[in-house]
Formats: C-alpha cells, structure tokens, sequence
C-alpha cells in the first residue's frame, strides 16, 4: 500500500488551508513535481490498473500523472479528501499561531478546528477505506492512494511515528509517500517506509 501526499499546490505557495471542494491546482513547480514522481513509482515497479485519488484538484492532477505514465484508471475516493478545517479554511499558520484551539488540534488527534474535523476523524474514514480496498483488490495488486498531508499524519499517528527521535512533529512534503504493510485483511498496517 502506497499512500502518497499531492505534489505542492497554488495553496501551498499561498501557505493557506483549503479544504473546500475543487480546491487549488498544481503550481508549476507541482506539475513537474508530479511528473517525477510519477517516474519514480513506475521505477519501484508499481503498475496498478486502478489508482485511487482524493477528488481534490490537486491529488486528481498528480494522480493522472502517474495513472497516464502506466496505463492506469482513477478511482476517486471521497474518503481520501483534505481534512475539513471548517473556519481557518483560507488562513494559513501565520493567521492561527495565537488560537489555541490550533496549537492543540497540530499534536492532539483527537482536537478538531471549529465547524472542522479530527485528524482522528480522518483515520477513521483512511482506515476504513483502506480495509474495503484491500478486501477487494486482486492478489499482489499493490494500492496506490493520492491523498493530503493529514491523511498522512493520521496513519503516522495510528502507527505511533507522529514525532521524529527530537519530539519534532513529522511533516509530509508534497510529493512525499508512506508504503504501508496490509495485515489482517487491511485492518491492521504497519509501516514499511517513510519516502519523502
């Protein structure tokens, strides 16, 4: 299983949360981004007939890289959409460093923006598609899923590697990739490596 952050969007530039439906595209630089790693999954030997996508621009955009590079259909899977931020969608850290609510939402799973939702929350919905896909993908078919950074961070919490060796709070770069371990039928995961 390889869950992979989009490659970096307008927003990201813009250092802003967007969390509403289509969402930012690609930046230049995210467009070459998503071409490169496109040719590094198809060098790892990964060949899906199906890649899975959140329906954010910016993971379709990255998604189609890899999928037109070999041969693959989207699936696009609502389970894999941007964290909902509710009211900071559109402000960037800078805007929020004074909210607590913000300070503990960063290193708390359980903690969720006002009128957004849970890193917790966002594993739920992560795990439970993962166990579906699993359940239903033909024997050595690898699970390729372009998703967001929070995604991310939510398997990395379930899987008790949300700090480096410092306590430092691991960021997952655009264009970066956790390859995850299916055991028990996608129920339980365990991380092989984290590529970023």
């Amino acid at each position: 299983i390889y869950v992979v952050r989009h490659a970096e969007s307008e927003a990201n530039v813009d250092r802003r949360f967007d969390s509403t439906p289509p969402g930012a595209p690609l930046s230049a630089l995210g467009l070459l981004q998503a071409r490169r790693l496109a040719d590094l999954l198809a060098a790892w030997g990964l060949a899906p007939t199906v890649v899975h996508a959140s329906p954010f621009r910016r993971t379709q955009q990255t998604a189609s890289a890899f999928a037109a590079r070999i041969g693959a259909r989207i699936e696009t899977q609502d389970a894999l959409r941007e964290v909902e931020v509710g009211a900071w969608d559109g402000h960037g850290p800078e805007h929020l460093s004074a909210d607590p609510v913000y300070q503990r939402w960063r290193i708390e799973p359980e903690i969720a923006p006002p009128g957004g939702e849970s890193l917790e929350a966002v594993l739920q919905r992560t795990r439970t598609l993962i166990s579906s896909l699993c359940a239903e993908a033909p024997p050595a078919q690898p699970l390729v899923l372009f998703t967001h950074q929070h995604t991310l961070r939510s398997l990395l919490w379930h899987l008790g590697r949300l700090r480096d060796a410092d306590g430092r709070l691991l960021g997952m770069p655009n264009a970066s990739a956790l390859h995850l371990e299916s055991q028990d039928g996608g129920d339980g995961l365990r991380l092989r490596k984290i590529d970023r």
